[in-house]
């Protein structure tokens, strides 16, 4: 009887730490199981399609990038062609003023040296008012111009 006993008592005992080894154990285990788990072929393969996608997505916003900088420049030298071409139809229209307005002028001055006026004072004075007129004109068309050209 006093072996059974002893037995049962070792066996307890043995039980006992058996049980404090294990709950010693467990959180090793437990890491050794995550280690295991994270590092499966299974869980490997996943992350590789995982990067492989985030290569995939990157590559494509940077195609996307270049298409949206390639058709920004297009649009932009675009722009640049209609607005030169624009300037160009505005500078011609000056010119076009300016030759108007320096054939009329020379006209009503050779009018009036030539004494074709009906009356010479009224006419002097109706030119002189033309010159001035046309002079300003013609200054305002210039200040335009330069700060036209200042612009570019």
């Amino acid at each position: 009887r006093k072996d059974l006993t002893s037995m049962i008592n070792e066996n307890a005992v043995l039980f006992q730490q058996i049980m404090l080894l294990s709950g010693q154990l467990a959180p090793i285990m437990d890491r050794v199981g995550r280690m295991y788990t994270d590092f499966s072929p299974h869980l490997l393969y996943n992350v590789n399609n995982f990067n492989n996608d985030l290569r995939q997505q990157e590559s494509r916003t940077n195609a996307e990038r270049r298409r949206n900088r390639r058709r920004q420049r297009r649009e932009q030298n675009r722009n640049r062609s209609e607005e030169n071409s624009r300037r160009s139809e505005i500078d011609e229209e000056f010119d076009d003023i300016l030759s108007n307005s320096s054939d009329s002028f020379s006209r009503g001055s050779n009018e009036s040296n030539n004494g074709n006026a009906p009356s010479q004072r009224n006419g002097n004075r109706g030119s002189n008012e033309i010159r001035t007129r046309l002079n300003s004109i013609s200054n305002t068309i210039n200040r335009i111009r330069s700060s036209i050209s200042s612009m570019r």
